[in-house]
């Protein structure tokens, strides 16, 4: 087994994991958390943003979107969501198949942040975004259902 796809497949069974019975198609979350505050946030990518990324499958290949153009990206996001910290860091990088049979060969990179205050690095479960393989940014939502 190549080094990318086993690296792809087990980001993608991790992925799965993580994102346990919420994992499916449209409207509901690809990803879910809760936060300190009680509240929930989720990661939701529609089939039409799914779409307008390349398809893509393991072996065929590196993925049309580089892991550094993907870090980049999410950075970039980054600076504008946590602007109330000094800095924020990648901590973990997924790469992660859409769940849905329609959409099997488009595959995206969910990037997990931790913000830094005062040199400290803070730890949360909810600091997270997609990147899709056309470079779009899919932040994470308010759910409802929390506080």
């Amino acid at each position: 087994m190549t080094p990318i796809l086993f690296v792809a497949v087990i980001m993608s069974w991790s992925t799965y994991l993580w994102a346990g019975d919420s994992y499916s198609c449209g409207s509901h979350p690809m990803l879910t958390t809760t936060k300190e505050d009680g509240s929930k946030v989720g990661l939701i990518i529609s089939p039409d943003q799914i779409f307008k990324t390349p398809e893509w499958r393991p072996g065929a290949g590196e993925p049309p979107l580089t892991i550094s153009k993907t870090v980049q990206l999410a950075q970039e996001w980054a600076k504008g969501e946590y602007k109330r910290y000094d800095g924020v860091q990648v901590r973990s990088i997924s790469l992660g198949e859409y769940g849905c049979p329609e959409q099997k060969r488009h595959w995206y990179y969910t990037v997990y942040f931790s913000p830094v205050i005062e040199g400290n690095v803070l730890y949360g479960s909810s600091n997270f975004a997609a990147v899709l393989m056309n470079g779009d940014v899919v932040e994470p939502i308010k759910l409802a259902g929390g506080h």
